[in-house]
């Protein structure tokens, strides 16, 4: 996971492999429990990610591009050579699978204050005398 976060435990993935209109199709889910940084503070938090794929696979770019036209179902994807990387499929999804927010906003306790003042209720909006403008302009009429 690199820069993302830290992995705390060996990925957990299971692949099934089915035929699906004569192609060739997996189905893949995974876990994998994480350090993901706070968004508000940087300290590391645990988070489990969850994920779910299936696709389609195609034995060159050329059958690939022809499938992903014909079938809007399923993602394809290209397997070049004789062998699937399972493990970059994961990766891929997991990588995916990163919150772009991995606290709740209030969760946080060293969130930084998004207070900036005590609002004063009966202030007008910049707004608030248009409406009698235009029914004035309109007793004129």
């Amino acid at each position: 996971m690199g820069e993302l976060g830290t992995l705390l435990d060996a990925v957990t993935a299971t692949f099934v492999f089915f035929q699906l209109d004569g192609k060739t199709a997996v189905r893949a889910d995974a876990s994998a429990s994480v350090m993901l940084p706070c968004q508000w503070c940087e300290e590391r938090v645990e988070r489990e990610l969850l994920v779910h794929c299936e696709a389609l696979l195609a034995e060159s770019e050329a059958q690939a591009s022809e499938w992903a036209v014909e079938s809007d179902e399923l993602p394809v994807i290209a397997v070049v050579g004789k062998t699937f990387d399972a493990a970059a499929l994961i990766e891929d999804e997991l990588i995916l699978a990163v919150p772009g927010r991995v606290c709740a906003d209030s969760a946080c306790p060293r969130r930084p204050s998004t207070s900036y003042g005590e609002v004063v209720p009966d202030t007008p909006g910049p707004l608030a005398g248009l409406r009698q403008l235009l029914d004035a302009k309109q007793h004129e009429k």
